[in-house]
């Protein structure tokens, strides 16, 4: 099986306003899914019986700030609805693209002395990852 780097990686913000390519000078995407565990266990079980409650993701998304990118910043601005795009492999007609409902809840500048200004994000996925080809 081919491997592959995240360098091609292409992620977008999808909102009310129009698309933001949030993949210029990304660092890192995190997209962990979990789903919730119900305690199912009763009686005189004697082993632990659990379900699986519903679903839900989190994703952060580090970038560096960039230069006069009040844009940017001000689109992203936490409470923000729209969709999270994205694709490992980049854009080619053939590249698997990812994407679902999402809100920005959280957004970090973190300006450090003698070092760049990095731009963080973070919030939930409203609904199932979609998964199709460009």
């Amino acid at each position: 099986m081919a491997r592959y780097t995240g360098a091609n990686l292409y992620i977008e913000w999808v909102h009310s306003a129009g698309t933001v390519v949030l993949s210029g000078d990304y660092r890192t995407l995190n997209i962990p899914e979990s789903a919730d565990e119900i305690d199912a266990t009763a009686g005189g079980d004697t082993h632990k019986t659990t379900l699986a409650g519903p679903a839900g993701t989190t994703w952060t998304l580090e970038m560096l700030q960039l230069e006069g990118g009040t844009a940017l910043f001000s689109t992203c601005a936490p409470r923000s609805s729209g969709t999270l795009r994205w694709s490992p492999e980049g854009t080619a007609s053939t590249k698997p693209k990812k994407y679902a409902a999402a809100t920005i809840f959280g957004r970090n500048e973190n300006l450090g002395y003698n070092a760049v200004t990095t731009l963080t994000l973070n919030g939930t996925l409203n609904s199932t990852i979609t998964v199709s080809a460009w």
